[in-house]
């Protein structure tokens, strides 16, 4: 949720998590579908940029001066054997 002149607003829908923000106001993290999605500088338009090589999930922790978002992805998810 980010709030901004006193209402709160979803960024990338229900489900999703913002994890950094910079000076400028932007704000990144996760989509509930896995994906990192970074605000403009009004911090209303939200921008989808996936996922890292197209795997299967990407979150962006952080934001720099210049837009440029940090974070991690995984291309696979790895299960545990199963017993028997």
């Amino acid at each position: 949720m980010f709030w901004s002149n006193g209402s709160g607003r979803i960024l990338g829908g229900a489900g999703s998590a913002a994890l950094g923000m910079n000076e400028a106001g932007q704000v990144t993290g996760m989509t509930a579908s896995g994906h990192v999605f970074v605000t403009g500088n009004d911090g209303q338009s939200v921008r989808n940029l996936g996922t890292l090589r197209g795997g299967n999930w990407s979150v962006g922790y952080d934001v720099n001066a210049a837009g440029e978002v940090a974070g991690t992805g995984c291309s696979a998810l790895i299960s545990a054997p199963s017993a028997g």
